[in-house]
């Protein structure tokens, strides 16, 4: 899960606790592109699941190559944190 990397609960509040240009990337993924996860995740169990398509990420994925880095960072940081 991502939000504890950040030291939060829920993405919410680690859109909420970002600098503007974070919050600029990561709200996209917490408003719209939850609603895709959500129905994928709630949806009811079939014989042959459907994946997200390509277009419903497509237009996420500089926010979440942004995000990844972002946790790539905070975990090093994590690691070897400046004494």
């Amino acid at each position: 899960m991502i939000p504890p990397i950040f030291g939060h609960e829920n993405f919410t509040q680690v859109v909420a606790q970002s600098t503007r240009s974070r919050q600029e990337l990561f709200k996209p993924l917490d408003d719209i592109a939850r609603d895709v996860a959500d129905l994928h995740t709630h949806d009811t169990i079939r014989h042959k699941e459907n994946l997200p398509t390509k277009r419903q990420l497509e237009p996420f994925k500089p926010n979440v190559e942004f995000l990844l880095q972002e946790i790539i960072t905070e975990l090093q940081r994590q690691e070897s944190p400046i004494q």
